[in-house]
């Protein structure tokens, strides 16, 4: 089942993107995110235009996704 994510499934976020953290050259952080680092980076997400869904099987996330907002303040 495809769901909207919530903020109390942030630990299930955590847990998968912390696998690929360990894993190595499957995202460009190399360390966790704290709690207040990922609370933050949930925030920049709403349903309606930059939407953060779970993947569920047995009631379990085993997969997510997102659709970034675009940073306005990023320098090239």
């Amino acid at each position: 089942m495809i769901r909207h994510a919530s903020i109390a499934d942030l630990n299930d976020i955590d847990r998968i993107y912390n696998q690929a953290i360990k894993h190595g050259f499957q995202t460009a952080h190399t360390e966790p995110l704290t709690q207040e680092e990922r609370v933050k980076w949930f925030d920049k997400y709403s349903k309606d235009s930059c939407p953060l869904c779970l993947y569920e099987k047995n009631n379990k996330v085993i997969g997510w996704i997102s659709i970034s907002p675009i940073e306005k303040d990023v320098k090239l």
